[in-house]
């Protein structure tokens, strides 16, 4: 899998992401202070404007970091 794709395993994988929630966070919404994803979109026709706050694992922020830092 090419690099820039393996933050969207992590996400899925790591924070229990669906597709269309992954596909539509950005890198804004990502606290690493706080270590928490907030989810306010997702590419799907059905999303109605619903937000979710999710803790993310400990080694997540380093991780999604060092591979932003590659992009």
């Amino acid at each position: 899998m090419a690099e820039r794709y393996q933050v969207m395993v992590d996400l899925g994988g790591g924070c229990g992401l669906r597709q269309g929630e992954i596909l539509g966070v950005a890198v804004e919404a990502i606290d690493f202070c706080l270590d928490t994803l907030h989810v306010v979109q997702q590419l799907n026709a059905a999303w109605m404007g619903l937000t979710l706050w999710v803790v993310i694992p400990v080694a997540f922020p380093i991780a999604v970091e060092i591979r932003i830092r590659r992009i």
